[in-house]
């Protein structure tokens, strides 16, 4: 099913504006419909319009000359268009269009999902998931044939597809029926079952294990205990000991230097006294010669 609207106003010169709308034709259509109308009813206006939406003036698959008719509704220059359409599938709302400003060529085209949530559709993701096939024939009897060719090209390439699909089903079937070969099978449920029992073994060790495994664990902790606790009373003797050098080398070493400094005093006077009997000595020898 399609609901759709639509507004064009078109400039026909000396400043007048004519306005083309839904009129005879109705606004809703079944999913398989026959448009009729007389000439100027706008038939072709509205299917280019949903064409257009679709973008079907970038398609590849519509004709040129068609595409040029779409392009020629977004030129705003000499006319504004506005449109909206909505496509539903088994009364389900797929595809919402609209374009609401009429002085741009931007139509945004929506996918709606489970009823409620809508993603932006660009071309290429329009183009990957749906096929606008859109044509309006200049000479129907000339463009059947061609329709039909088409046709016959079309259901060559989906026999194609059937047997490529068929040849990949046949393929699967032969691998899922070499799978359950019965030796392989029983190979397959020994090995599951020598596992299983190994499994079985190791969850029965477990227990003990972590029994070993607290017991070293103490073990380990007074072990390290007593020997940390040894070395730390030897350390604390060596401490004491070198404390105790240290104070006693220091008194040693003040009585030293006390004594050197005693001494040296010593030395200074016995300097001092030898020198004054030096020059006592030089004067007196001195003068006893100038006598002479």
């Amino acid at each position: 099913m399609i609901t759709y609207d639509y507004r064009l106003e078109r400039d026909i010169g000396q400043s007048k504006i004519r306005v083309f709308e839904p009129g005879i034709i109705p606004k809703k259509f079944d999913s398989l419909v026959i448009i009729e109308g007389p000439n100027s009813s706008a038939k072709s206006t509205l299917l280019n319009i949903i064409a257009l939406g679709l973008y079907g003036n970038r398609s590849k698959r519509v004709n040129p000359v068609l595409q040029d008719k779409l392009n020629a509704l977004l030129d705003f220059n000499h006319q504004h268009l506005t449109f909206s359409f909505k496509i539903y599938c088994s009364d389900k709302l797929v595809l919402e269009v609209d374009k609401k400003d009429p002085k741009t060529q931007e139509i945004i085209v929506k996918e709606v999902i489970n009823g409620q949530a809508k993603r932006i559709l660009n071309y290429e993701n329009f183009e990957k998931e749906y096929n606008l096939i859109y044509d309006i024939p200049n000479n129907p009897t000339e463009r059947l044939k061609e329709l039909l060719r088409e046709l016959r090209e079309e259901q060559s390439e989906t026999g194609e597809k059937i047997r490529n699909f068929g040849f990949y089903l046949h393929n699967t079937i032969a691998a899922i029926n070499n799978s359950r070969n019965l030796s392989r099978l029983l190979d397959v449920q020994k090995q599951l079952s020598d596992a299983r029992s190994k499994r079985a073994e190791l969850e029965k060790k477990i227990p003990e294990l972590q029994s070993f495994l607290s017991l070293l664990e103490k073990r380990a902790f007074a072990y390290y205990y007593c020997k940390y606790s040894n070395d730390g009373v030897e350390l604390t003797r060596k401490k004491d000991e070198l404390q105790k050098g240290i104070q006693s080398n220091g008194l040693d070493l003040k009585k030293r230097v006390d004594k050197i400094h005693k001494d040296k005093g010593q030395l200074e006077e016995l300097s001092k006294s030898l020198i004054e009997k030096y020059n006592t000595l030089t004067l007196a020898h001195g003068s006893h010669r100038g006598h002479g």
